[in-house]
């Protein structure tokens, strides 16, 4: 068993500059990963749980190589919904990624406005007040599973546990605490404590 971790208050000059009344504003980025067969087919899904099936955007930037050489999957934007989280009211956006190797891919982005970092702490593992997002995104892969089914090669007979990932995006504000502009590097610095 480990001892408990031991905290201590930080230095005074190590506290950090920005205001407590500040907000802090941006979106939560839920991220699963599904493998659902061994293969798919390479004939294009046209349409999925009732919305079009786009293929996904490259950047045609310098950077992109002339000749796009690999494949492009396909996405599914989903209607917004309305969920109950912990700050009230919210639009979530849903989206489906649809990977040649027999896998999809889920993200859902949760929009916040909070007045310390460590509101955010409940969004990890969120529950809206209609269940719990864990629940509502294997339902959703579950749907998809059994709606492409005809698409797949050697299909998985259930549905596998997934691969998930939670991003923070902070948009605002990135200011110290006498309002001048700072950098995210210099940001973090000053807020270490508070994101660990």
């Amino acid at each position: 068993m480990t001892p408990p971790l031991e905290t201590r208050p930080l230095p005074k000059d190590s506290r950090p500059t920005t205001p407590r009344s500040e907000r802090y504003v941006g979106e939560i980025v839920y991220i699963y990963a599904f493998d659902v067969a061994y293969d798919m087919k390479r004939e294009g899904v046209k349409q999925l749980m009732g919305q079009p099936v786009q293929q996904v955007a490259i950047d045609a930037s310098k950077r992109t190589p002339r000749q796009h050489l690999f494949y492009r999957p396909q996405m599914v934007h989903l209607p917004a919904v309305e969920r109950t989280a912990p700050i009230g009211k919210v639009k979530v956006q849903r989206n489906i990624k649809l990977l040649p190797v027999g896998a999809i891919s889920i993200t859902v982005r949760v929009p916040f406005e909070v007045s310390h970092l460590g509101d955010l702490v409940g969004y990890h593992d969120l529950t809206f007040a209609e269940g719990s997002l864990h629940d509502e995104v294997r339902d959703l892969a579950e749907q998809v599973r059994q709606e492409l089914k005809d698409y797949y090669i050697k299909p998985n007979e259930k549905l596998a546990d997934e691969e998930a990932y939670t991003v923070f995006c902070i948009h605002a504000p990135m200011e110290d605490g006498d309002g001048k502009h700072i950098s995210s590097e210099q940001w973090l610095d000053e807020h270490r404590r508070e994101v660990a």
